[in-house]
């Protein structure tokens, strides 16, 4: 939405340009043209307005947003108030229409922020029940974080939610995180629990791991989102995964053999390749890998084919680079002692693929 809204704010200043000749001693084209307040040229009131119409774009570099991501969040905010008084400054030296276009989008913006905070309590805070809570487990460099929610969500593979928990540290209630559902369990089509895999950074995941283990923290969920992708619409599935993105093409895989048991998938082939830089990595989700390739053999359709690449930092002895090992039957499991060598794994699967196929 903020680059879109730059866009739009870009194309307008073109179009006003080509009809007006740029002044930049005009007080009235300030507001328009560099995002800010009016203000007397020269000043430092101007420096600091033309200062955040900077900032803005800066931030709209994906680098800083992952980089600093607490930091670029919370300034997205307060520039986001300055951009919008500038408007509403630029927006006075119109007619009242003006104003009026700008009246409605917030009114809109508003009632949308109201619904959301109204279904993010709703979902959280449930009649006679204690509130949401999350387990908290490290794995080697990541941690599990097991999510009970006193009313259920509806889930889909590939989602995410915004985690926030305010006792992580001492300003973590100002702090909200995206992380992908990597599993979730319920009755019906309401999960009452998801569980989220993430790689232990600095800021807020740090904060967790060292809370780790604990259980019963409060917490709050904001979600789910991301749209729904049917990828069982597809005869051959293949999926590609580099360290911590394996969490959501677990969840894929959970989705396709469910479809399949209830006769809702075209679905007859998966092929999962995830790629780690050290062996120990593997035990993020091995007890997830063992469900699935279990799930797979119960359901009878041994379609799942999972293989692991180590591309470093062997743990098992006698390995070296270029050996492959085999963990159970039927060529279902294998783990490769190299990095995945894509051009070879497309025309292999091509080759082996049943129906349409999807990479």
């Amino acid at each position: 939405m903020g680059v879109m809204v730059f866009a739009q704010g870009l194309l307008h200043t073109l179009l006003i340009t080509r009809r007006l000749k740029l002044d930049t001693t005009n007080q009235v084209q300030h507001p328009g043209i560099l995002v800010s307040y009016p203000s007397e040229p020269g000043t430092f009131t101007d420096d600091l307005n033309k200062g955040a119409a900077s900032i803005v774009l800066i931030l709209l570099l994906f680098i800083l947003r992952s980089s600093y991501y607490d930091f670029t969040s919370k300034s997205h905010f307060i520039l986001a108030g300055v951009a919008a008084a500038a408007l509403w400054k630029h927006a006075g030296t119109k007619s009242i229409y003006t104003k009026l276009y700008f009246v409605v989008g917030a009114a809109i913006f508003a009632l949308t922020a109201l619904l959301q905070y109204a279904r993010t309590i709703w979902h959280n805070f449930g009649a006679g029940k204690r509130g949401t809570t999350i387990e908290i487990k490290r794995i080697e460099d990541a941690l599990i974080v097991h999510t009970t929610l006193p009313r259920g969500l509806t889930v889909r593979a590939g989602q995410y939610v915004y985690l926030w928990v305010p006792g992580a540290s001492p300003f973590a209630f100002l702090q909200s995180h995206p992380f992908v559902i990597a599993q979730w369990s319920g009755q019906g089509s309401k999960s009452e629990s998801i569980t989220m895999l993430l790689k232990i950074r600095n800021g807020f995941t740090k904060h967790l791991a060292d809370s780790a283990p604990r259980s019963n923290m409060r917490a709050v969920v904001d979600g789910p989102y991301g749209e729904a992708s049917c990828y069982g619409e597809f005869g051959t599935v293949l999926l590609l995964a580099t360290g911590i993105g394996i969490a959501s093409q677990i969840s894929h895989v959970k989705e396709i053999l469910q479809g399949h048991s209830d006769r809702a998938v075209n679905t007859r082939r998966i092929m999962m390749v995830w790629q780690v830089d050290r062996e120990a990595q593997e035990n993020w989700v091995s007890n997830w890998m063992q469900e699935l390739l279990e799930m797979d053999k119960k359901l009878g359709s041994n379609m799942l084919r999972v293989r692991l690449y180590v591309s470093g930092e062997f743990k098992e002895e006698n390995c070296e680079y270029g050996v492959t090992k085999e963990y159970s039957e039927h060529d279902r499991l294998q783990k490769l002692y190299r990095e995945v060598d894509l051009d070879g794994l497309f025309e292999q699967e091509v080759r082996k693929c049943l129906g349409r196929i999807l990479i």
